[in-house]
């Protein structure tokens, strides 16, 4: 029996030996650096060597004319008119310098071309648009290309909030013309040329052909077709304005007409309000 207490009491002192010293290494052992903490895995790729997305070419800043010459559609710029070319090119102050602007999608008939005689409501188209944008800033809008074979840029125009380039349509100063990719307005164009067809208003009254020749395009003695006189369908004349409204009558204008007035044309300015041939009676 002493024994073997003996022998018990051997193995527990060994065994407490042991789990000292074993508490004394952990206790001695060096921390692990910082720098060896294990970490998750993060493969990081060199922009310089990733592969463009299938379909994409590389945006290459320095050298590609692709990449730095279409802007985003949509871009738009508030600028000053310094001056009305034609019914549908104006010059405007653009970033410090003077840019003609051709606005897109609609086409005028000429009056200052070069190699074309002037045309019917060409005139007539001019005088609106001077009336309308002279000292105004505008609104640039531009679409997918910038500019023309001209080099000129190419533009909606926002006066007002109203699309200038529409308002032409609609009054029949204008016909529709686009040219892809710059298409973003076409089918408001369109919809505001059946509507100035069926009523007959500007050219679409004024003029016996699309575009007939009035003229040799010398500025001299050229007949304008919406009237003898250019007063656009009224009696007396009505100078062509952005807008009219009968005097006294509670409208915004920005012109007023004094009455009674005969309707001769297809009333642009939707002046006759009891359809009976004679505006601002009251």
């Amino acid at each position: 029996m002493d024994r073997r207490k003996g022998a018990f009491g051997r193995i527990a002192l060994c065994c407490t030996l042991l789990l000292l010293s074993a508490c004394g290494a952990q206790a001695q052992a060096p921390a692990e650096p910082p720098s060896q903490i294990s970490r998750p895995r993060t493969d990081v790729v060199n922009p310089s060597r990733a592969r463009p997305e299938a379909g994409r070419r590389p945006d290459k800043r320095s050298g590609d004319p692709a990449a730095e010459s279409k802007p985003k559609p949509g871009s738009v710029n508030m600028v000053p008119v310094t001056r009305v070319i034609d019914g549908d090119t104006i010059e405007v102050d653009y970033r410090g310098s003077t840019a003609d602007i051709r606005l897109i999608g609609i086409d005028t008939p000429e009056t200052v071309h070069p190699s074309v005689s002037v045309e019917c409501f060409g005139p007539a188209a001019s005088r609106f648009t001077t009336a309308s944008l002279t000292g105004e800033t505008v609104r640039l809008e531009f679409d997918v290309e910038r500019r023309d074979h001209y080099g000129r840029l190419l533009a909606y125009i926002w006066d007002d909030g109203e699309l200038f380039n529409s308002t032409l349509v609609r009054r029949g100063f204008a016909t529709v013309s686009t040219y892809p990719p710059n298409v973003r307005y076409v089918e408001r164009f369109t919809a505001a040329q059946d509507r100035a067809r069926g009523s007959k208003r500007g050219q679409w009254e004024g003029c016996s052909t699309s575009r007939p020749v009035t003229g040799a395009n010398n500025g001299a003695g050229a007949a304008d077709e919406s009237s003898a006189d250019g007063c656009d369908g009224y009696s007396p004349c009505l100078p062509p304005a952005p807008d009219y409204d009968c005097a006294g009558g509670g409208g915004d204008g920005p012109q007023y007409a004094q009455g009674p007035i005969r309707v001769t044309g297809s009333d642009p300015y939707e002046l006759d309000s009891e359809g009976d041939g004679i505006a601002c009676e009251a």
